[in-house]
């Protein structure tokens, strides 16, 4: 082969292999690149899709079968059902004025209406039951309503193909399949009646209850009186063992009302942790340590305000996982904890003979008083 046809050959090579070939994969990239991590993507997004709908049928067989062994007219399962898809419009807040009344008076008539309804199913009105009965319907109605919406974004993606909508939900996937996981621990820990984690608050003034008179100072809301330190302490916590919340706030006015003056109100409840803390670790801190939409704890912080009385807070830190399922060794074990800030707090913040408000705040499942 003549020299100068060798050196033509090599040369036309390496053109397509340094050359060429790059600049058409540059190009497909260019081209296609897009569409192929849309491609990639979806599919993990789809398969997460599916895990979240067998979490979902594995709660609405939990629903299903707890009904078969508790209801025994077909109309009535039927209604049971039913209120998987009931629901509860925010008031109306283009005036802010009188927002917090609108929103208790909605909640209450929300919880009311569920909890008599579900005990006109049953046909009974056995408060452990008809709690059983309501965190199984809540739970099965929040998983269902979390794989729909997921299913309907999933849905827009693909009809669109939006790539950004699709990085958001490929982002936060993972997320929603371990509190899927997370609310159907909590559906075992609903037919076993054991305590959750959100239970710290009640657990640990629950104890301090032991052996004293109780009262029902508000709807589903417990109180006692015991001396700690020299202190008076008024004890609150919602009634157990079954799954409530109780009336905090109304508990906390009509305290107020009934002892006269207040030295101090502390509350006790679960706190989000964050990824590099340990569960279990107890802080304290000032102000209102009640979660949910802020209806308590606007009405607790504005008796407050008006008496002039401090406020203190306790918290026990988990994560959102931890604070819906069964409560962990950790977790209980922080009462320890809880109580020795308590001591604290009452030795440096409060005079002997005062009286103080303590409110376990938190789920009763599973926990007396």
């Amino acid at each position: 082969m003549p020299l100068g046809l060798a050196i033509s050959t090599s040369t036309y090579a390496y053109l397509a292999y340094y050359l060429i070939l790059p600049i058409a994969y540059i190009a497909l990239l260019t081209v296609y690149g897009t569409k192929i991590q849309f491609w990639f993507m979806m599919s993990d997004v789809s398969k997460a899709l599916l895990e979240l709908r067998r979490i979902r049928d594995k709660s609405l067989d939990k629903l299903n079968h707890h009904i078969e062994t508790t209801v025994n007219d077909p109309v009535n399962r039927a209604r049971l059902l039913g209120m998987l898809e009931y629901f509860a419009v925010s008031p109306v807040d283009l005036d802010p004025v009188g927002i917090i009344s609108k929103l208790k008076h909605i909640v209450e008539v929300h919880d009311n209406r569920m909890k008599t309804e579900i005990a006109d199913i049953l046909g009974r009105k056995d408060p452990i039951l008809v709690g059983r009965t309501l965190g199984h319907v809540s739970a099965a109605a929040a998983l269902n309503y979390l794989y729909k919406l997921v299913n309907h974004i999933v849905s827009l993606t693909k009809r669109y193909s939006s790539l950004a909508l699709l990085q958001q939900l490929y982002a936060i996937m993972p997320l929603l399949i371990k509190q899927g996981k997370a609310v159907l621990e909590f559906i075992d820990a609903v037919d076993k009646g054991v305590p959750i984690g959100d239970g710290i608050g009640p657990l640990s003034v629950g104890l301090l209850m032991r052996g004293k008179p109780k009262i029902m100072i508000a709807e589903d809301t417990m109180a006692a009186i015991t001396t700690i330190d020299g202190r008076r302490l008024v004890l609150i916590k919602a009634e157990g063992p079954a799954s409530n919340l109780g009336k905090l706030d109304d508990a906390v006015r009509k305290t107020r009302l009934l002892f006269g003056k207040v030295s101090a109100i502390v509350t006790i409840d679960a706190m989000l942790r964050l990824e590099s803390e340990k569960s279990g670790e107890t802080a304290r801190g000032l102000g209102v340590a009640i979660g949910g939409i802020g209806v308590e704890r606007f009405r607790v912080e504005e008796t407050a305000t008006k008496e002039g009385i401090p406020l203190y807070a306790i918290t026990v830190k988990e994560s959102y996982m931890e604070a819906i399922s069964i409560m962990g060794r950790k977790i209980a074990e922080a009462v320890v904890d809880v109580y020795n800030m308590l001591h604290r707090i009452l030795e440096e913040k409060t005079e002997e003979d005062a009286t103080v408000i303590v409110v376990g705040v938190g789920n009763t499942l599973g926990i007396g008083q």
